[in-house]
């Protein structure tokens, strides 16, 4: 399917661009896949201008004041070329403010009046709540037993967290969000790779009991430091095994609970 979008430009000459296949989008914080099964092409005998691929958001269709979740810079296409397949991935920032989100992706290019939109496909609606797509059902913190936790961690230990719900229990879609993986590799440093990426912080580890399905219970309390632009992280490990259970964290201004690793 085709689709062709012309807007002027603020000078003698005028790029026409055309979209030509099936652009698509995924986010699995905190990055987002972009992704082009087709071409855009420059229908003009000289270049475009710069071109990029953005990932708009509002609660409004697009067009519309929209928020940039997601953008990946594509160059400039020649005169009668084009730009064929491709996929990048990019940082993603979504909007905070809770509803339903109408998601679209644009082809932009730079022009004397600056971004043209040249293209453009709505790609449907999204429920968003304080940045996490939620998946329409509750999640159910496990009414397991809950056992004793380590007295200490030492190193080697690895924990894997796999995000499953919001503080009020709404299901996080699966797959939106990465996997922390916590490794404790000192007394009290560790390093985490969450992602993609890896960075080395502190930590302070102790067991004290906390709330879990209303009665307090057994927990290990792992306090990640501040690490550049990492916030700090205080995690509470309810160990139904002794290889793992569910997790209560507190970080980057939510709370999330999910299920956890330990090896």
């Amino acid at each position: 399917m085709g689709m062709l979008l012309w807007i002027g430009l603020a000078s003698a000459q005028a790029t026409v661009l055309r979209l030509d296949g099936t652009p698509t989008w995924s986010i699995t914080k905190p990055k987002c896949t972009l992704e082009l099964v087709g071409s855009i092409r420059n229908l003009n005998s000289f270049p475009s201008g710069s071109v990029k691929i953005v990932l708009f958001a509002d609660l409004v269709p697009f067009p519309s004041k929209a928020r940039v979740v997601a953008e990946a810079d594509l160059g400039q296409i020649p005169g009668y070329g084009e730009i064929d397949d491709f996929k990048r991935k990019v940082n993603a920032t979504l909007p905070t403010t809770n509803g339903d989100y109408y998601f679209t992706l644009a082809v932009l290019e730079y022009t004397l009046a600056g971004w043209q939109t040249r293209a453009y496909v709505a790609t449907g609606q999204k429920t968003l709540k304080n940045g996490d797509f939620l998946a329409g059902y509750k999640w159910r913190i496990p009414n397991r037993t809950v056992i004793a936790p380590p007295a200490g961690l030492i190193k080697g230990d690895r924990l894997k967290l796999t995000v499953k719900s919001n503080f009020d229990l709404d299901a996080i879609t699966p797959g939106t969000e990465s996997r922390k993986t916590v490794r404790i590799e000192g007394v009290s440093s560790t390093s985490v790779s969450y992602g993609g990426k890896n960075y080395d912080t502190k930590y302070e580890y102790l067991v004290a009991k906390q709330p879990i399905n209303g009665v307090k219970r057994p927990a290990g309390n792992l306090t990640l430091a501040k690490s550049g632009i990492h916030q700090q992280a205080a995690i509470t490990l309810f160990f139904h095994s002794a290889t793992g259970g569910v997790y209560r964290q507190a970080a980057e201004g939510r709370v999330t609970w999910g299920v956890f690793s330990y090896d």
